[in-house]
C-alpha cells in the first residue's frame, strides 16, 4: 500500500544526533521529504545533545533551517545531585581488568545500600559488564529481599526487555508467606540503550549509577537525564578512574558532590 502524505503538516524527529550520525538515515529522510508537500511541511529536529557536525548535516539538507538552542542543551537537570567516586586501582594494576571490576563492584554495593530508593538505573558500556553486574547484585542479595534486579540491553529479546521494564516500573506480583506483596528496590542494569527512547516518566527513576564512564562525554548527559525529570529530584553516582577523573569533574562542574 502507498502512504498518502498530501495532508502532512509537520515531521518531528527526536534524538536527531543519533539518527544523522552516519549515512544510513539520510536517504530514508529524503524519500519521506520527496513524497511530502514540502511547501506546507515543517521539519522539526529535536535533541538534548547536539554536536556541531549534526548541525552542519541538517543545514546541508535544509538550507533555511533555524537553530534554536535552549539553556538546557548539554546540561543536566538543576535538581540533580551528582556524586563522583574515585575507583582508581594502583597504577601498576591498570591492565588488571578483574581488579578494576572488583573496585567498582565494592563501591556499587556500598552505594546501593546507602542510597535506598524505589528505582535505580545502573549503566554499563557493554553487555558483558551488564551480566557481571546483574550477577554481582544477585549474589549480594541471594534471597532477593532487598533488590529486584533485571537487565535491559541488545543481547535480550524485545519481549524480555519489555517484561523487565514492566517489572521495573510496576513491581512484581511476588507474594510473601503472609500474603503481602514483596517490596524491594528495583534495579535495572542497562547499556546506553536505556538512555534514549525509554519513557520512565510513569515510573520515575530516583537514582542513576554510571558504573562504566561513557566513551562519549555527551552520553553522560543522556544517562543522568533519566532521573530528576519534570521538576523531580534525583541522584547520580559516577564511577571514574585515573584519566577519566578530570573529564568527569569537568562535565559535572560546580554541582559535583
Amino acid at each position: 500500500s502507498t502512504l498518502n502524505l498530501s495532508n502532512l503538516q509537520a515531521i518531528v524527529l527526536d534524538e536527531v544526533d543519533v539518527l544523522l550520525i552516519d549515512d544510513t538515515f539520510g536517504p530514508q529522510l529524503r524519500t519521506i521529504g520527496a513524497a511530502s508537500p514540502v511547501a506546507q511541511v515543517q521539519f522539526v529536529f529535536v535533541t538534548a545533545t547536539l554536536p556541531n557536525e549534526i548541525i552542519e548535516s541538517v543545514k546541508r539538507e535544509f538550507k533555511d533551517v533555524g537553530v534554536i538552542q535552549g539553556p538546557g542543551l548539554h546540561r543536566v537537570a538543576p535538581n540533580l545531585k551528582e556524586h563522583l567516586v574515585d575507583v582508581s586501582v594502583p597504577p601498576t594494576e591498570n591492565k588488571n581488568l578483574d581488579l578494576c571490576f572488583e573496585y567498582k563492584a565494592k563501591e556499587l554495593m556500598k552505594d546501593l545500600r546507602s542510597n535506598r530508593c524505589k528505582r535505580t538505573l545502573v549503566f554499563c558500556n557493554t553487555v558483558e559488564t551488564c551480566r557481571k553486574v546483574e550477577n554481582l547484585i544477585k549474589r549480594g542479595d541471594r534471597r532477593g529481599k532487598v533488590f529486584g534486579v533485571a537487565a535491559y540491553h541488545n543481547a535480550m529479546t524485545p519481549e524480555a526487555r519489555i517484561r523487565n521494564l514492566s517489572v521495573f516500573a510496576k513491581g512484581s506480583d511476588k507474594e510473601m508467606k503472609d500474603g503481602r506483596k514483596e517490596v524491594v528496590d528495583h534495579i535495572l542494569v542497562c547499556t546506553e540503550r536505556a538512555a534514549r527512547g525509554v519513557d520512565f516518566d510513569a515510573a520515575p527513576v530516583n537514582h542513576v549509577v554510571i558504573f562504566d564512564f561513557p566513551k562519549d562525554p555527551a552520553e553522560y548527559v543522556r544517562r543522568v537525564g533519566r532521573t530528576a525529570r519534570a521538576g523531580r529530584t534525583g541522584t547520580s553516582t559516577v564511577f571514574a578512574f585515573a584519566w577519566q577523573l578530570p573529564i568527569a569533574r569537568q562535565i559535572m562542574g560546580s554541582k559535583l558532590e
